[in-house]
């Protein structure tokens, strides 16, 4: 959750003092270059893949990979409705910005919550492995992004 750290170059200058040499430094963040990507209000900054590789470079490290985790599914006309509706209250502003403000907003469009079981079974899960994504450009096909860079 490196965008909760409200200084990330000091954040990394400590990573870097840390690692061994050619220690490597494991990275997942949310995907700020979503079409309807909604920033929490606890968070400082966002970065996508040039960004990122930008940053880390200006504190020696390298061999810079990025990896797209859970694909955007498609979508059908409801949610394309839908996202297009949060696109909207995201750009006005119209998001709660406290948790019991978007707990009541969910409730609202989606309905009561679904309880989650005791005890969630590995059984049928399908695992989606991450797939390596250019460093040069930002990613729309995937809701997490995952940076492994190694210390130069």
């Amino acid at each position: 959750a490196i965008y909760y750290f409200p200084d990330v170059r000091k954040l990394l200058a400590e990573v870097r003092r840390l690692l061994r040499p050619n220690g490597v430094f494991l990275l997942a963040t949310a995907n700020k270059d979503l079409f309807d990507f909604n920033p929490s209000p606890m968070s400082h900054a966002y970065y996508n893949p040039p960004e990122l590789r930008s940053l880390l470079g200006q504190f020696g490290f390298a061999s810079i990979s990025f990896f797209g985790g859970s694909a955007v599914p498609p979508v059908g006309l409801k949610s394309r409705v839908f996202r297009q509706l949060k696109r909207l209250a995201v750009r006005f502003n119209l998001i709660p910005g406290s948790m019991a403000g978007k707990r009541f907003l969910k409730r609202l469009v989606f309905g009561a919550l679904v309880p989650m079981p005791v005890e969630l079974k590995a059984e049928g899960v399908k695992v989606e492995e991450p797939v390596e994504i250019p460093a040069d450009q930002p990613d729309t096909k995937h809701l997490v992004l995952y940076c492994v860079a190694r210390k130069g």
